[in-house]
């Protein structure tokens, strides 16, 4: 799908790349806003998500080889406690060191979050 570009009036959904020919996409049912230049969803800079990939790809392969943990903590900007995803790795002198990947979802993630494609039908072969 190509990347989408900021317009005042965008032609293509931001998400399903889907002609536009009025206020929401008839394809995906996203309502379009005119400015989408700070959308997260439409918009993300290919080097940011080339670093997310990157990050994805380490948790995966702790996932594979076991060494995946889950964690509480505190985050440091509003001194909340959270679940903390992080990787295990050998430190030195024996040590274990945790590398954090991510906090878990607080409350439900289908309320706190637009899911990408979640009104695309499936496509029949």
């Amino acid at each position: 799908m190509p990347t989408p570009t900021s317009t005042d009036s965008p032609s293509h959904c931001p998400r399903c790349d889907a002609p536009l020919d009025s206020e929401s996409c008839f394809t995906c049912g996203r309502e379009i806003e005119s400015n989408i230049e700070d959308d997260p969803v439409a918009v993300m800079p290919p080097e940011r998500l080339a670093s997310y990939q990157t990050n994805f790809d380490t948790l995966q392969r702790a996932a594979d080889d076991g060494n995946l943990v889950m964690v509480t903590t505190i985050r440091k900007s509003d001194r909340a406690t959270v679940a903390l995803v992080c990787g295990v790795q050998a430190g030195p002198n024996n040590t274990l060191e945790l590398v954090p990947f991510a906090v878990m979802c607080e409350g439900n993630p289908y309320d706190d979050f637009e899911i990408p494609f979640e009104h695309e039908q499936p496509t029949s072969s």
